[in-house]
């Protein structure tokens, strides 16, 4: 199941399109794409969405490849394998199957909270979907949704996963700086730990095998 209680991907959306457009007006981006209409006025306000291929295609038409951002997301060298096209509907579909692996269609959508029906057709490239729904799906089929959008604008610079981002780069840098705190989180919601009447030093060095000058800075980090 993803977590997007605190994601909105409709307004998500809408920042990130603001971000990308930069210092650009929005009837200058518009007009840059090929439009007539000021459609990114449109996908700003949420009154319309581009689809997630014409996004990328955007992205594209502004001079931003897309491949190194996705060689980045899935920690590829440059000589790795092809990558899905995402300026394209049929890339689109293999990019989100990729991410889904074994995830069924049923449990993709009923974590997305779309319909089975929508998902299944928008996994076999029978229909494109919208911005926000993408990103949904992306987020529900690896939680790293915000990975994905660091490839190509500044997630602190997007007010409603500012503090979401900050908060996940201080758990990588603690994770990194202090390779043990993440164990000592799990060893303190055991229940043979909680059922202790008081912290125990030792406790947690005996039970990860580690030393207890290890585990000092382990619950010091936490």
């Amino acid at each position: 199941m993803c977590d997007m209680e605190d994601m909105n991907f409709e307004t998500l959306s809408s920042e990130l399109i603001h971000a990308v457009r930069g210092r650009r007006s929005q009837a200058a981006l518009s007009r840059h794409l090929g439009y007539r209409s000021n459609v990114v006025y449109a996908w700003e306000s949420g009154r319309a969405w581009p689809t997630a291929a014409d996004f990328f295609g955007a992205i594209r038409r502004l001079g931003k490849p897309v491949e190194p951002s996705l060689r980045q997301f899935y920690q590829l060298p440059s000589e790795a394998k092809a990558l899905p096209e995402l300026h394209k509907a049929e890339g689109i579909a293999a990019f989100l199957n990729d991410l889904r692996g074994r995830t069924t269609v049923n449990e993709l959508a009923r974590a997305a909270q779309r319909s089975r029906f929508a998902v299944a057709r928008w996994l076999k490239g029978q229909a494109e979907l919208r911005l926000p729904d993408f990103l949904r799906l992306v987020q529900c089929a690896t939680l790293r949704v915000l990975d994905l959008l660091a490839g190509f604008v500044d997630p602190s610079t997007l007010p409603s996963v500012a503090a979401a981002w900050r908060a996940l780069e201080s758990a990588r840098r603690l994770a990194y700086e202090m390779p043990w705190s993440q164990a000592v989180l799990r060893v303190l919601e055991l229940d043979s730990y909680r059922k202790l009447p008081r912290h125990e030093p030792g406790f947690i060095a005996n039970w990860l095998q580690i030393s207890t000058t290890a585990e000092k800075i382990g619950v010091i980090g936490v």
